[in-house]
C-alpha cells in the first residue's frame, strides 16, 4: 500500500513544482511585454509579434502595437498602421481595413493622419464600418475586419506623404465575457491602393491574451 502512497506524492510534487516554475516565469517576464502589473504572457514566444512590415511594389506597410502587446478580458489595445511609398510613383490609398481576433472595436477611437490637399498635416477621427468575413463555400477566403475609405489618402516619397491609422480595441473572449483562455491571436491589414489593387495581410502582427483575471493559463 505504501507504493501507491509514494508514486502519489510524487506526481503531486512534480505538478506543484511545474505550476509555481510557469507562474514564477510569466510574472518575472511581464515587465519586459510592457506592463508590469498583468504578470502574464511570454515576450519570447516565437509568434509573439509587436511590430511587423509589408512591402508590394513600391509600397510600404508597417503595423506595430502601440504599449501593452498584452491583455485580460476588458484592457485595450492599440494597433496603427503606417502607410507609405518607398520610391515612385505617387499612389493613392482608397479603403483600409483593419483586421483583428478576439476583441471589440472602441468607439470612437478610430483616427487617420494623412497629408490633405493643400500639403497640410491633417489628424481626424473616422467612424469605420465592420465588414463581415467571406466564404467560398465553407473555406474562408478573407477574414473580417474594420474599414474606412476615401477618394484617395496620398502616399509619395517625394513629398513625403504618409498614411497613418490608429485603431483601439478591447479584449474578449469567444463568447464576448472573460474566460480561462490563453494564447497567442493574429492581427493584420488590407488596403486598396491606387495601380496595385488589393493588397491584404491579415497575419502580421501577434498579441498575448489571458483572458482570465484569475492569473496565468487561466489558474
Amino acid at each position: 500500500m505504501s507504493r501507491p502512497t509514494t508514486l502519489t506524492r510524487r506526481v503531486a510534487t512534480i505538478v506543484a513544482t511545474t505550476a509555481l516554475l510557469l507562474s514564477g516565469l510569466a510574472a518575472g517576464t511581464a515587465g519586459a511585454i510592457g506592463s508590469s502589473d498583468l504578470g502574464i504572457g511570454f515576450p519570447n514566444h516565437p509568434e509573439l509579434i509587436p511590430t511587423a512590415i509589408r512591402t508590394a511594389e513600391n509600397v510600404s506597410v508597417t503595423r506595430e502595437v502601440i504599449g501593452p502587446n498584452a491583455g485580460y478580458a476588458g484592457d485595450k489595445i492599440t494597433f496603427r498602421t503606417t502607410i507609405s511609398a518607398t520610391a515612385g510613383p505617387a499612389r493613392q490609398v482608397t479603403r483600409i481595413i483593419d483586421r483583428e481576433q478576439l476583441m471589440f472595436y472602441v468607439p470612437n477611437t478610430a483616427k487617420l493622419t494623412y497629408t490633405d490637399a493643400n500639403g497640410t498635416r491633417t489628424t481626424e477621427a473616422v467612424t469605420p464600418t465592420y465588414v463581415k468575413a467571406t466564404y467560398d463555400g465553407v473555406k474562408q477566403t478573407a477574414p473580417h475586419g474594420w474599414e474606412v475609405s476615401n477618394a484617395g489618402w496620398p502616399i509619395s516619397v517625394e513629398s513625403g506623404a504618409t498614411v497613418v491609422f490608429d485603431i483601439t480595441y478591447q479584449w474578449i473572449d469567444f463568447r464576448g465575457r472573460p474566460s480561462m483562455e490563453d494564447g497567442v491571436v493574429y492581427t493584420g491589414v488590407g488596403l486598396d491602393v491606387t495601380g496595385l489593387g488589393t493588397l491584404d495581410w491579415p497575419k502580421m502582427t501577434t498579441s498575448f491574451g489571458s483572458l482570465h483575471k484569475g492569473g496565468p493559463f487561466g489558474s
